[in-house]
């Protein structure tokens, strides 16, 4: 059996809930940079974009990674927890768009806003059943 396909499983995390097929060649970089071989992606959520930076939330089968991109430079990592001390996540509902907040066990966080209600509660009723089936 072949090992997962990094950027395969990027693509098909990002193509949720979406209607146009995600471009492949935009997120080689990204893919080829912060994902080791075999790692798969499991959960995807980019941020709305709404400031110079656009932030993108990356769930793997090893992983939380956060990353944002400026507007001439590539993706960055800002944070990383090992997906053991993943202990949830959650969506806050505010006047425009709420974040979604992901903590570890040891108290740690990291967060985005997302492009959508919709899309931010699936990401984190996700990465809580993740967890959950994890314990």
């Amino acid at each position: 059996m072949s090992a997962p396909d990094p950027l395969g499983s990027l693509l098909a995390a990002l193509q949720v809930g979406r209607e146009k097929p995600v471009p492949a060649a935009a997120w080689a970089p990204v893919a080829r940079r912060f994902l080791a071989p075999g790692e798969t992606v499991l959960l995807a959520l980019e941020g709305n974009g709404l400031t110079w930076w656009d932030p993108l939330l990356l769930v793997t089968d090893r992983r939380v990674l956060h990353l944002r991109r400026g507007t001439v430079l590539p993706y960055r990592l800002i944070r990383e927890f090992p997906a053991q001390e993943i202990a949830g996540a959650e969506f806050r509902r505010r006047f425009l768009r709420g974040p979604v907040i992901v903590r570890t066990r040891g108290g740690a966080r990291t967060w985005i806003r997302s492009d959508g209600d919709a899309l931010a509660q699936r990401f984190a009723d996700s990465l809580n059943a993740l967890v959950a089936g994890r314990r």
